[in-house]
């Protein structure tokens, strides 16, 4: 078990493993089944920067300015919800790793 009282899943060794070889990594999958607490629990472990764009001003500065959001230097960027924001934030992400063929930068 986790000190999140979760038991460990195949899902973070998935992810963790994903991140050492991709630009981004996508978690999708049902509601309520664990995508947010996965987000937090990579946050945790690797650091970088969380934020959840169900949060208003989170999604407000991803709406207003997604290229200043995404240029954050504290990787990965783990970005919950990034659907909310829009093709804006995904141009960003986009142009984003275009610009640096880093490992592991966003976690969406």
């Amino acid at each position: 078990m986790t000190s999140t009282g979760l038991l460990d899943r195949r899902a973070f060794a998935l992810a963790v493993e994903h991140l050492a070889n991709a630009r981004v990594v996508v978690v999708n999958g049902a509601r309520q089944s664990g995508k947010s607490e996965l987000l937090r629990m990579v946050h945790r472990r690797f650091g970088g920067r969380y934020l959840t764009l169900d949060q208003p001003g989170d999604l407000r500065v991803a709406r207003i300015d997604p290229s200043g959001l995404v240029a954050v230097p504290n990787r990965p960027l783990i970005v919950d919800e990034v659907q909310r924001g829009g093709d804006p934030l995904v141009l960003a992400i986009k142009a984003a790793v275009d610009a640096d063929a880093s490992r592991g930068q966003f976690l969406l």
